[in-house]
């Protein structure tokens, strides 16, 4: 088989394979496993291996973000590997590095991390150990071979009972790999673009179309010789987007000077004018929601009617100066609660329809990130613009004009120009004019199809979207089964939780049979 990706989905789909065929004694001589990746390191993704900063952090508390069956396993590797990874995050980190570790030098000594924001790379290193260790122990036991294949998969056809999956390599030729079934782990769609029509991204122009693209490092090292570079009026940063990216950016502006002494003043577009709820590290607190109270005392509503509810609740929250970031718990409590009055078509048209407008309503950050970005919104560095970007035009002293349209509406035009631009907002949809030549390929051949949502891709009861072809990860986006009701698919917990469903469907493929299993609904932000 096939799986093409080796982040987060990839690695949970294979380790919970190998757990599937541990308990199946019918199963007698390996699966011959070959996993696709373009970049040039696995068993890390994107988020957690060296395409993103050494400084980026978990935007929630380890406790929050590992799995339960994780979790321990992570605490031993954490204190075994602490000389090595405190000594590399340094190294790697600089300054910034240095000062997280200061300020969590209690926590990193006795171990009791559960509560801190932990650097990315640390999950990712970890991964790479259980990855490493797992794919032997498959070996050993004749369960399973893994071979890790480099290169941009962009074409899946069918072929026989199979497929012929296509990949695109740098040193060779594009290689023909033959798989029986396909796993689907590549993460999220491709962002999008906010070029101007012939305008090629990258330092010359000031224009990061994608902050990773080489590198979160060399994003801002294009950043900071674009500012430097600029005259004293003209050397602002504008950043389109306020999701994880654009925290991550400002974070590590606020804490490495060569960076925040280059930059004039720092500009922050997005649609709601502000960065996600911050978690202020005190109990969880139940916020007072009366609309979504009056919609459970009256019966329930229509999918519609709860995002009303929930919007009215969550700002009226927002206006008496609760902290709706500790409140996250208690407005899911009583969305779940209302979806057992809904019904199924009306949840389901919640999924499809509010889902992804309620995870930007309540969505969090935590202290390390948000403390940072308040300092620089206090002294005046940074700026929050509630708007959408319309275009970007060169300005007279070689930078960026902006024209957004302000939440009223109304056209406008930015009150500076800005000498270096970063794209930080969300993806594209999925669909057939996709960036991903293998996303475009399966659109158009009709082997997957969008979901209503046009986040993800519709999938059976099964997790396949045709015959042999499975999904796992953010690609999952508004999946809808009796099993598995989410909306976003986009953080470990939930990848961890379905890659079983995943394993499950690949071992009847192989001829293993059902294994029996409880039924459960799960519904999710």
């Amino acid at each position: 088989m096939a799986v093409i990706g080796s982040g987060v989905a990839g690695c949970c789909t294979v380790l919970s394979l190998f757990d599937r065929l541990r308990r199946s004694p019918r199963w007698d001589r390996p699966v011959d496993v070959v996993v696709v990746e373009r970049d040039d390191q696995a068993w890390t993704g994107l988020p957690y291996g060296r395409r993103s900063s050494p400084n980026a952090l978990i935007i929630t508390t380890a406790a929050e973000f590992l799995p339960a069956e994780l979790a321990d396993r992570f605490a031993a590797w954490f204190v075994r590997e602490r000389p090595r990874w405190t000594a590399d995050l340094a190294e790697a980190g600089g300054e910034c590095a240095r000062a997280w570790q200061d300020r969590n030098a209690d926590a990193i000594a006795s171990g009791r991390f559960a509560e801190a924001y932990i650097p990315r790379r640390l999950f990712g290193a970890f991964l790479q150990a259980e990855m490493a260790d797992a794919i032997e122990a498959a070996r050993r036991d004749g369960l399973a071979t893994v071979t890790v294949l480099h290169g941009e998969a962009t074409d899946l056809r069918r072929a026989g009972q199979g497929f012929v999956v296509s990949v695109a390599r740098s040193d060779s030729p594009v290689a023909d790999l033959a798989a029986g079934s396909v796993v689907l782990a590549v993460g999220s769609p491709p962002g999008r673009s906010i070029l101007p029509p012939g305008v090629s991204p990258g330092p010359g122009s000031g224009l990061i179309d994608d902050a990773y693209a080489p590198s979160f490092d060399a994003t801002l090292s294009a950043v900071r010789e674009r500012l430097l570079s600029a005259s004293p009026d003209g050397r602002n940063l504008l950043i389109v987007g306020a999701n994880a990216s654009a925290l991550e950016l400002v974070y590590v502006l606020a804490h490495d000077r060569r960076l925040s002494d280059a930059a004039r003043s720092v500009v922050v577009l997005s649609p709601g004018g502000q960065f996600p709820h911050r978690i202020s590290g005190g109990p969880e607190i139940d916020l007072p929601t009366p609309a979504m109270d009056a919609l459970l005392a009256a019966g329930g509503g229509t999918a519609l009617d709860v995002m009303t509810a929930a919007e009215r609740d969550v700002d009226a929250a927002l206006q008496a100066g609760l902290t709706v970031g500790d409140g996250f718990g208690s407005v899911g409590a009583k969305l779940g609660a209302l979806f057992e009055m809904l019904g199924t078509d009306e949840t389901r048209a919640f999924h499809e329809q509010h889902g992804m407008h309620f995870s930007r309503l309540i969505r969090r950050a935590g202290r390390e990130y948000r403390d940072a970005a308040d300092r620089m919104r206090q002294s005046g560095a940074l700026l929050h613009v509630a708007g959408a970007l319309d275009r970007l035009e060169p300005a007279s002293n070689s930078g960026w004009t902006l024209h957004y349209r302000s939440s009223d509406g109304s056209s406008r035009t930015a009150d500076r120009s800005f000498a270096a631009v970063v794209n930080c907002s969300g993806f594209e949809e999925v669909d057939a004019a996709s960036s991903s030549p293998l996303i475009r390929s399966l659109v158009r051949s009709g082997l997957i199809e969008p979901n209503p949502t046009r986040r993800g891709i519709a999938v059976d009861e099964t997790l396949a979207a045709s015959e042999g072809i499975f999904v796992v990860g953010p690609l999952l986006g508004g999946v809808f089964t009796s099993q598995i009701r989410m909306w976003h698919v986009e953080n470990v917990r939930r990848i961890h939780s379905i890659a079983p469903h995943v394993a499950e469907s690949l071992a009847v493929r192989l001829g293993l049979g059902q294994e029996p299993r409880e039924q459960e609904d799960r519904h999710a932000g």
